[in-house]
């Protein structure tokens, strides 16, 4: 409803119109968790279903998919949302520069900040 509503306001500044759509939908999503002050539910992202995989590998995927989905519920808001759009969404880095409107070089900076970050949350808690 917001991008109809701000159709009219639209500016062609050279970003595809797909960038504009999911800015709104990123910044109407961040705003009503905020207002509910609860955290996201990323299990409902993703399921992991494959027929092909025997009871003990599809339980160790799902351990670790478990894992990796609680360690992500710990990062700061801006790295757990570009891992979510480059290895959920599987947006590309120029896509994503364009979504987050920051340059592709501080995209890749971050991207790394966020995966070492994440693997110091799931290391730690994996000690404990």
């Amino acid at each position: 409803m917001k991008a109809w509503e701000g159709l009219k306001s639209y500016r062609d500044k050279g970003l595809p119109f797909e960038a504009w759509i999911f800015r709104i939908a990123r910044n109407s999503v961040i705003d009503f968790y905020r207002t509910q002050k609860k955290s996201v539910q990323l299990e409902a992202i993703a399921e992991l279903e494959d027929n092909n995989l025997s009871l003990l590998d599809y339980t160790d995927i799902k351990l670790t998919y478990e894992k990796v989905i609680k360690s992500l519920e710990k990062l700061p808001d801006s790295y757990k949302e570009i891992i979510i759009l480059k290895f959920i969404e599987e947006k590309t880095n120029e896509e994503i520069s364009r979504i987050l409107q920051k340059p592709i070089s501080h995209i890749r900076v971050l991207q790394n900040r966020a995966l070492k970050k994440l693997k110091e949350v799931i290391n730690k808690n994996e000690r404990n």
